[in-house]
């Protein structure tokens, strides 16, 4: 039996969407960069022109909420979901042909350059 969403949960489900797709859109479509000397500092967000500049603190702000640490690796990470998921579709995989062969006689020959 499903269960209905209430109201509050449809409206947050409604504004996290629309909050990820905004933040994908934003980052695939808005992103540009800023040299300043020997630094270079990417970001993104929408801007009507194309030049525009930044202040000190706002480009520190920038680095400091787009700097990410973590102790663990990334590629172990992926590699797990990737194996769960491996494991789930070879669980629920259907039963298929597992090889096909075509003979195929071809009396024509290779083309001549």
């Amino acid at each position: 039996m499903k269960k209905e969403l209430t109201l509050r949960q449809r409206v947050i489900t409604l504004f996290l969407t629309i909050l990820f797709v905004g933040y994908v859109g934003n980052v695939s479509f808005f992103t540009h960069e800023h040299k300043i000397g020997d630094i270079v500092i990417v970001h993104s967000h929408p801007f009507a022109s194309a030049s525009h500049g930044h202040s000190a603190s706002a480009l520190n702000t920038i680095s400091i909420i787009s700097h990410f640490d973590t102790l663990q690796q990334e590629v172990s990470m992926v590699e797990d979901v990737l194996m769960n998921l491996i494991s789930v579709l070879e669980e629920s995989a259907v039963p298929c042909v597992e090889k096909i062969t075509l003979l195929v006689y071809s009396l024509r020959a290779p083309p001549v350059l």
